[in-house]
């Protein structure tokens, strides 16, 4: 098929999002992939609307750059090695200015000097993409290379029953995501809490906005702790655009876990015993695979390729929380939202910040429908308006079967669970979230960390192996399908839902 005249395809799905910063990525993936998959995509569109963006591609362009690429890698796994260790070095430069410009005194700056920041950082930052979006190409929805490439080697070596296993435990990694060390931060200052009869009376009985009025007076050192805790990890939950949490935000979680009567110290144990066993459990099957160089090759391939790919979402969304106060500083001045801010154009923004004239019905009409836009290869370029309009009719429209009642999908972390679905999609939507509820998702996020928690089982439409639900799941050794297509448009909020993550089946129950 001509790739002109084929129809565009769903590739993938988030929300909150807007064109900054994610204009970077359109670019990295026409013109800068190239550093590390020698291919790029000449045909690629991110439409934006409902404050999410859908990534739109040609199936048979995706499978022409993605195709080779995993071929290379597969063939010689230590080849990735050095693309990892690039877009490590890009993201530490990329955090360290983010952070410079996050100490700076912005408004005694210059107008010229703040443009001169946010063009560097955005350079910087795809600097990051041109490498880091190749992790994605090997290991994303329907071309999920290493993902095939392992399960084919298990099912060849391990009974059917033990395969769900062998392959969640092998591709975890024994290292901590930030929001696990989040976590086990946050546990022991609730662990010495629960330990203070006052203090747990105080949490227990008072509003989140009393406690964090009077925390001061309650408990100094306590107080300090928290305030530590929430100046390091502001950051995990911001992804694109935020908020950040906040000192206020902490206080809550640590009353909402105490209400719950979770024991801070059970829950401490069990996380440094999972830790342990996973160590265990992963010599254990190494040892009874017995596999060659190129299979011992794939397997630590799979569980790298998982852990950097988060970790550069993780350290990316913490250097877009680092620069937002350069795009608050730029809409104080421009008296735009910095909503506005993140739709502008970087020529747009220049042309502002030196005087020119913004439309603000234009920018306003952009936020509710655009599209990013590159069909040659040569550059993207923004449709608005009818354009946009007109380009969404060359969109492939979904096929779904609302009566499933069955879905199969691939097994991220093995177990059995059943309970009440709820959709959690934005942060908006996790007050419907319960202990014990069965999430569905079309994507998790780290801002969806807190209904995460709380969930006996995930399953979404999107994702593969190195997907945010499947890290975090197996991290969480919470029960976890992904990949299911259409799941989070099937199952309805409060309809039962049975997850046989060992089967990579989940289904709806009347």
């Amino acid at each position: 098929m001509n790739p002109k005249n084929e129809k565009w395809s769903h590739i993938a799905k988030e929300y909150v999002v807007s064109l900054f910063p994610n204009i970077m990525l359109a670019e990295a993936f026409i013109n800068g992939v190239n550093k590390s998959a020698e291919k790029n995509l000449k045909f690629w569109a991110q439409r934006y609307e409902d404050n999410s963006c859908q990534y739109l591609a040609k199936k048979s362009d995706w499978a022409k750059v993605s195709g080779p690429f995993a071929k290379k890698v597969l063939g010689s796994p230590e080849f990735l090695g050095v693309i990892m260790k690039k877009m490590q070095e890009n993201l530490k430069t990329s955090l360290a200015f983010a952070a410079k410009v996050n100490r700076m005194n912005l408004k005694n700056s210059a107008n010229a000097d703040l443009l001169k920041l946010y063009n560097e950082f955005n350079r910087l930052n795809k600097d990051v993409y041109d490498y880091g979006l190749a992790l994605v190409l090997l290991d994303f929805q329907e071309t999920t290379y290493i993902s095939d490439a392992l399960s084919k080697y298990l099912k060849g070596k391990v009974e059917a029953e033990k395969y769900s296993d062998y392959f969640s435990i092998l591709t975890t990694t024994p290292k901590r995501t930030a929001a696990r060390e989040e976590e086990i931060s946050l546990l022991k200052i609730i662990s010495k809490i629960k330990n203070k009869q006052k203090l747990l009376n105080a949490f227990l009985n008072k509003s989140a906005d009393e406690l964090a009025e009077n925390f001061l007076k309650l408990d100094k050192n306590i107080h300090k702790e928290i305030l530590l805790h929430a100046k390091k990890y502001a950051w995990t939950t911001y992804v694109y655009e935020g908020p950040g949490q906040t000192y206020n935000d902490f206080i809550l979680t640590v009353k909402e876990f105490l209400s719950r009567n979770i024991n801070p110290e059970l829950k401490l144990k069990e996380i440094f015993e999972s830790e342990k066993n996973l160590k265990t459990k992963q010599a254990e099957y190494l040892k009874a695979l017995k596999p060659d160089k190129y299979n011992k090759n794939l397997i630590k391939l799979s569980r790298d390729v998982a852990f950097v790919k988060f970790w550069r979402r993780e350290q990316q969304s913490r250097s877009y929380y680092l620069i937002e106060p350069l795009l608050k500083e730029m809409a104080r001045r421009l008296n735009l939202s910095v909503k506005q801010i993140r739709f502008l154009l970087p020529e747009e923004l220049n042309g502002a910040l030196k005087g020119k004239e913004i439309d603000l019905e234009k920018i306003n009409r952009r936020i509710k429908l655009c599209i990013l836009s590159c069909e040659n290869g040569r550059g993207v370029k923004l449709l608005e308006g009818k354009n946009a309009e007109k380009f969404l009719k060359t969109v492939e429209k979904e096929k779904i079967d609302y009566n499933l009642k069955e879905l199969k999908g691939q097994t991220a972390c093995p177990g059995y669970a059943k309970g009440k679905a709820v959709i959690v999609n934005v942060p908006d939507d996790m007050k419907k979230m319960g202990d014990g509820n069965i999430l569905v998702s079309f994507s998790t996020n780290p801002n969806l960390m807190p209904a995460i928690r709380k969930a006996s089982a995930i399953i979404t439409d999107e994702g593969g192996l190195t997907c945010h639900a499947a890290i975090v799941s197996r991290e969480l050794n919470i029960p976890c399908v992904v990949g299911l297509k259409v799941v989070s448009k099937i199952i309805k909020d409060g309809e039962t839902v049975v997850v046989d993550a060992n089967k990579g089946v989940i289904k709806k129950l009347k």
